[in-house]
């Protein structure tokens, strides 16, 4: 997993509402993974971080096609 969306000198993506949107939610998803300790201490932990994980590989891969579309 890609931790480095951004470099304020040097981005890679273009600066959109919707690239904003998508990165600050990947942070976020990151952050509530990391709290949870990544793999849940119970079945809906494990189920809600399954689903984290699923929802930042979409948003990476929709940032990496508007960075290929840029």
């Amino acid at each position: 997993m890609n931790t480095n969306l951004h470099d304020d000198n040097d981005t890679p993506y273009p600066l959109t509402q919707n690239t904003h949107n998508l990165i600050t939610e990947i942070i976020y998803l990151r952050k509530r993974l990391k709290q949870m300790g990544y793999t849940g201490d119970c079945a809906y932990e494990k189920k809600l971080s399954g689903y984290f994980t699923q929802m930042i590989e979409q948003y990476e891969e929709e940032l990496f096609k508007l960075k290929n579309n840029w």
